[in-house]
């Protein structure tokens, strides 16, 4: 969770910098209502702004790929025993996070990821 919400943090920041590099090229486009002595200042100001947008980017796509990586992480392992790759089907939620061995040896009555009464299970092959 607390990558996600980085990842989302840097998103937005993406999305300032996008803003931000956008005002910037409507400032040049009207470029007679500024004096010319402050064009290299604006370019300076473009250029570190497209640098930090890049630099967010970069970061976010770091941030997702870690995610991803975690999800399936947590979606490969059973969550009782962490070692085997779950198996068993709860209904009526359809989570799949424990595996057929943890699920023979434990009664479950809620599905570990949302609570919901577990009404029926199956086992799922792959």
């Amino acid at each position: 969770l607390h990558e996600a919400n980085q990842c989302l943090c840097r998103w937005n920041f993406c999305s300032y910098c996008e803003e931000e590099t956008h005002f910037l090229l409507r400032c040049f486009q009207n470029f007679n209502s500024f004096q010319l002595a402050s064009l290299p200042r604006l370019e300076e100001h473009r250029r570190r702004i497209e640098v930090e947008k890049e630099c967010a980017i970069e970061e976010s796509e770091q941030l997702r790929r870690e995610m991803s990586r975690l999800r399936e992480k947590i979606c490969a392992e059973c969550c009782i025993c962490l070692a085997t790759k779950p198996s068993v089907l709860f209904l009526p939620c359809r989570h799949m996070v424990v595996c057929d061995s943890c699920h023979a040896e434990s009664t479950i009555s809620e599905c570990p990821t949302c609570r919901t009464h577990v009404g029926d299970s199956m086992k799922v092959f792959s």
